[in-house]
């Protein structure tokens, strides 16, 4: 198929994911527009521009970046339930395939959050059927039992599955089977056979600053309605899966040349996620990491939007800026099930 086929194919899915988006957004309150948002994506930054200062990338510029098209290990973040972000990265995808002056390979491999280990079969049997009669996004959703996975609906993500299957590239699990995950958040990395540990570098722990922002990030996600002691094995299994993560991304990037990974924002932050693991894994591939981050009223200043770690340095090579989605406020529901721990 075309570039252009595939584009429209894209263009397709995400329109459904916007008339979606937009379904659920009309049962929330509206928010005006915000001032950076002119256009879709609202802004892109680089984090370290010339002299090592972020700025403000022209519209007009070429995109990807020749460092982005070069990158041998690239990290596409998200805000899961945000339609644009999956449209975007799908965009991105088709442009790196297109171009000709970047990373020349075959095929790319791309990683998803969003597809477990125990579901390889499914994603075997899928291709298969593929090759006999053509499928779309759609079956391969069905394929995996999206509507039963817990991710948001099927349409938003149509858009990055349509571009996978246009360009024939590979689609890999990225996650844990629910059982582990959960195993591990009880009893912690005790859990995981000892193989694993030394395989996937487990058994170097995160240090101390590092260990404590994954902590706070845990605790504002759960809106402060649990006590801080409740969520270490819940970051022992955000490690856990950052390092399979970054197992699948290297032995795809090993298998093709190049490999995508597709998750969310805490995993792909270059301090402590999956590029934390991929410096001990793979210290000579090339890697960029660029999240998707929704705007926030009064908040004006595109360069304000360029997390720091610990150590002062950028969590990101590149932010681009969007929109948000319309939802109700999470922790809403959440209080109303929960009590704050006591401070």
């Amino acid at each position: 198929m075309s570039v252009l086929g595939r584009a429209l194919t894209v263009l397709r899915a995400g329109f459904a994911a916007l008339c979606l988006l937009a379904a659920v957004g009309s049962m929330a309150r509206a928010e005006a527009p915000h001032p950076l948002c002119a256009s879709e994506p609202c802004a892109m930054i680089e984090t370290a521009g010339p002299g090592g200062q972020p700025r403000v990338l022209d519209p007009a510029a070429p995109w990807p970046t020749a460092t982005i098209a070069r990158a041998e290990l690239l990290l596409l973040g998200e805000v899961h339930d945000n339609a644009a972000h999956h449209r975007l990265r799908s965009q991105l995808i088709l442009a790196l395939a297109a171009d000709k002056g970047g990373l020349q390979t075959a095929r790319t491999g791309l990683v998803f959050e969003h597809i477990r280990t125990d579901q390889h079969l499914a994603l075997v049997a899928f291709r298969a059927a593929d090759r006999q009669r053509p499928k779309g996004p759609a079956d391969l959703m069905d394929a995996l039992s999206w509507a039963a996975s817990g991710w948001p609906a099927a349409a938003m993500f149509e858009p990055l599955f349509a571009a996978a299957l246009d360009l024939e590239w590979p689609i890999i699990p990225g996650n844990l089977p629910r059982d582990e995950i959960r195993n591990v958040a009880r009893n912690g990395l005790g859990a995981v056979a000892s193989g694993d540990m030394a395989r996937l570098g487990l058994d170097q722990p995160l240090p101390s600053p590092l260990q404590a922002s994954l902590l706070d990030e845990l605790e504002a996600s759960h809106c402060g309605l649990m006590p801080r002691t409740a969520f270490a094995g819940m970051a022992d299994a955000q490690r856990y899966r950052d390092a399979l993560m970054a197992r699948a991304l290297t032995d795809a990037a090993d298998a093709h040349g190049r490999a995508v990974l597709l998750a969310g924002n805490g995993h792909v932050r270059s301090d402590r996620g999956v590029p934390w693991h991929l410096a001990r894994m793979a210290p000579e591939r090339r890697r960029v990491v660029i999240r998707y981050v929704e705007v926030t009223m009064g908040q004006t200043d595109p360069l304000s939007y360029v997390e720091r770690g610990p150590d002062g340095g950028p969590t990101a090579d590149y932010v681009v800026l969007t929109a948000r989605a319309d939802r109700a406020d999470p922790c809403a529901e959440m209080r109303r099930h929960h009590k704050a721990p006591a401070r």
